[in-house]
């Protein structure tokens, strides 16, 4: 019997402890409206051209990236995402690309977070050019 009640006084905390852990964005501060208009979108250092690994959504090997391989392409997407924040009265998301060298294919991706970021994966970019031109590239980036 007390072997039973160590083993699920132990179960208990042990799952007690698991979910105070999770990070829940419903958990955060509320932001007013003039506090929101103060931020800036997050810019990137020098240092930042090629940063680290990204997140769950992206395998391990992606990197972050400021632009794309064109700087034509980048400044056409960093104008979009003006167009596009300013059809709707907001401030600019941070726009960042993904690339992985060793698994291009990873990078058909792009998703957008509760956190005010956009990942923009080499891959789709490349692929939705080539079907379309910039057109396609200028929808997927207003859908997320």
């Amino acid at each position: 019997m007390k072997t039973n009640f160590n083993f699920c006084l132990l179960a208990g905390a042990f799952a007690v402890f698991s979910l105070s852990a999770c990070n829940d964005d419903t958990m955060e501060t509320p932001v007013s409206e003039t506090q929101k208009e103060n931020l800036k979108p997050e810019q990137p250092s020098d240092l930042e051209k090629i940063c680290y690994y990204v997140d769950q959504y992206w395998s391990s090997s992606a990197v972050l990236t400021t632009s794309l391989p064109s700087s034509t392409d980048t400044s056409f997407m960093n104008a979009q995402m003006t167009k596009i924040a300013s059809l709707w009265g907001r401030s600019n998301p941070t726009l960042r690309f993904v690339n992985d060298p060793s698994n291009p294919n990873s990078t058909y991706n792009a998703i957008s977070y509760s956190t005010g970021k956009i990942y923009y994966g080499y891959a789709i970019y490349a692929d939705a050019k080539n079907k379309g031109g910039n057109i396609v590239n200028a929808m997927i980036l207003a859908h997320e």
